[in-house]
């Protein structure tokens, strides 16, 4: 009786780990030159505002720079929504 517990157990938990190997990552890349910045708003604009970034530490940045964000999404899906895109990490590549 115990043998058939155990390898019910294992089956559960082969189950629940091969179910986490498809999780999926969130996080993407954008670079490229900061043309602006919008201090009121604390937005980051990336070559001639074709992209926008929400960055609380917008005063470290200058325009002119290269940068690389690394960013992820808290949405589900792959809607560009900016109040919902939180910056991880940010690379000055290149200080003008």
């Amino acid at each position: 009786m115990n043998s058939k517990l155990l390898f019910a157990v294992l089956i559960c938990i082969g189950v629940v780990i091969s179910g986490c190997n498809n999780y999926k990552s969130n996080d993407f890349t954008v670079s490229g030159k900061i043309t602006s910045i919008d201090e009121n708003n604390g937005y980051v604009y990336l070559d001639n505002r074709s992209r926008v970034i929400k960055y609380k530490d917008y005063n470290e940045l200058k325009v002119g720079q290269s940068v690389k964000f690394v960013l992820y999404s808290t949405l589900e899906d792959d809607a560009w929504v900016i109040e919902k895109i939180k910056v991880k990490s940010v690379e000055i590549l290149d200080t003008p």
